[in-house]
């Protein structure tokens, strides 16, 4: 198990899920303020009252991983897998017995899941692609349904959690506990770290910090801090002479770079460790490609 600190205290009554109404888990939920920690923060209780409405038929625990160096949801699935189950099942009582559904990437969790003999929850093994980790994408991997563009998953019939806010759904529900912390790639090396801890306070000295991951994080301040929707820090790296930033590019799509009208993923040099960044539909690279000719 991780290193975490011990909680002294909870925030509210322990519930009984399972005797529980569906009104006081969704209350429950809503007081301990959780949004998803995928990185969109969309509050919990928003998307389950939207999968009533809808009457959605599925929810899916995504633990597919997608982002280049981060290992937080991956850490959290092997050390920590009975709770982030045990929030799928909070989530699907909320519903009219919805299939439930782990996807993961990692075969290793795979295998674990498969040797705890979980019932009435089915794992699914998905491509190790940077794709698909988006929940339309995860869908269309697990169903070959895809979602337009107009609508959201739980209009048609799915809700996609992240493992992370699962096992927050998990400490709020059945242990009274809001959350305080969440598992942090940092500096390459997976930690609990307290939310609202600024990141001057845990970053070397002089460092240009990153949060989130080369594919899609942001820059970062030292007054910048931890919060719920973040899954990495990383330090960024000096560049190196002669080479141009790229930030977002879409892949088949004509993009403007580096004086040149229109250049395309496939005319642009990369460095020799390219192939991290790539993806199907859309990548962030927060890196450099290699020098134009």
């Amino acid at each position: 198990m991780l290193e975490r600190q011990p909680r002294n205290k909870t925030d509210f009554q322990p519930l009984d899920w399972r005797r529980s109404d569906r009104d006081d888990i969704l209350a429950r939920i809503a007081a301990a303020g959780l949004i998803g920690m995928g990185g969109a923060g969309f509050p919990v209780v928003a998307k389950l009252r939207s999968g009533i409405q809808y009457a959605a038929s599925t929810i899916i625990a995504n633990g597919v991983e997608c982002e280049p160096g981060v290992n937080a949801d991956r850490a959290l699935l092997r050390h920590y897998l009975p709770d982030v189950l045990e929030g799928l099942r909070i989530a699907g009582a909320c519903l009219a017995k919805p299939a439930l559904i782990l996807a993961v990437s990692d075969q290793s969790i795979y295998q674990a899941f498969v040797d705890k003999g979980e019932l009435g929850i089915t794992c699914r093994l998905v491509a190790d692609a940077p794709s698909n980790g988006e929940e339309r994408t995860l869908i269309g991997s697990l169903f070959s349904d895809e979602i337009p563009t107009t609508r959201y998953p739980s209009q048609c019939g799915y809700i996609v959690f992240n493992v992370a806010t699962l096992f927050a759904i998990c400490e709020a529900v059945r242990d009274g506990s809001r959350p305080r912390d969440r598992l942090v790639t940092l500096f390459g090396e997976e930690t609990w770290v307290e939310l609202d801890t600024k990141l001057g306070d845990i970053g070397q000295t002089g460092a240009t910090l990153r949060l989130g991951s080369t594919a899609t994080g942001r820059m970062a301040s030292n007054d910048d801090v931890v919060s719920l929707t973040t899954n990495a820090v990383e330090q960024v790296r000096r560049p190196a002479t002669g080479m141009y930033p790229l930030w977002l590019v879409r892949c088949r799509l004509p993009t403007p770079l580096a004086g040149r009208s229109h250049a395309t993923p496939n005319s642009i040099r990369y460095p020799p460790n390219h192939t991290q960044f790539r993806s199907e539909r859309l990548f962030r690279m927060r890196g450099l490609c290699g020098a134009m000719p």
